[in-house]
């Protein structure tokens, strides 16, 4: 463009317009930890997710017009470029919060922002009830029962008796 007057021709300027920073969409990988059992999943643009402690969450932003993508949580922060409009992040859940991203341009001051509200569960302890009872015949009989229980299940159970004698000898 030129600026022109009665008295006044400017030199040629080329105005370059630079797209502001943009993230188009996101791509989550959600790797639970493997004794759960629990088949791993992919989500796209979820802002809210709730997954078991110890999750593994991997995560892919498509962005436009964008050079460097900070991210944080909690204690853990990334300030990555982003190659062919594309930048990945990996975190290890252990505790809830946000995780935010924000896509930036060298020489914009504007950002685009986004935040994932992650909440985690916790993995409780196992719940073991157990009752002993004597034969009401003999001394050396006992009866054993009970009751076991998991948040995820219980694949196994196993009770190990070790009997000691009057002279203090263990036997399995």
């Amino acid at each position: 463009f030129q600026i022109i007057n009665d008295e006044y021709k400017s030199p040629s300027y080329t105005l370059k317009v630079i797209d502001q920073p943009k993230i188009l969409n996101y791509t989550l990988w959600l790797n639970y930890p493997p004794y759960l059992g629990k088949q791993n999943e992919t989500l796209q643009n979820q802002n809210n997710i709730l997954v078991p402690k110890g999750t593994q969450v991997m995560l892919k932003l498509v962005t436009e017009g964008t050079d460097r993508v900070k991210s944080n949580f909690g204690a853990v922060a990334f300030n990555k470029r982003v190659l062919e409009n594309q930048v990945e992040f990996t975190y290890n859940i252990m505790s809830s919060g946000d995780i935010r991203f924000f896509a930036s341009h060298l020489g914009i001051s504007a950002q685009d922002s986004v935040s994932i509200q992650c909440n985690v569960l916790e993995d409780e302890y196992p719940q073991i009830k157990l009752d002993i009872s004597q034969d009401s015949i003999s001394d050396n009989i006992l009866f054993f029962r009970g009751e076991a229980s998991d948040d995820y299940g219980i694949s196994n159970l196993v009770l190990n008796v070790n009997l000691t004698d009057q002279e203090g000898k263990t036997t399995n």
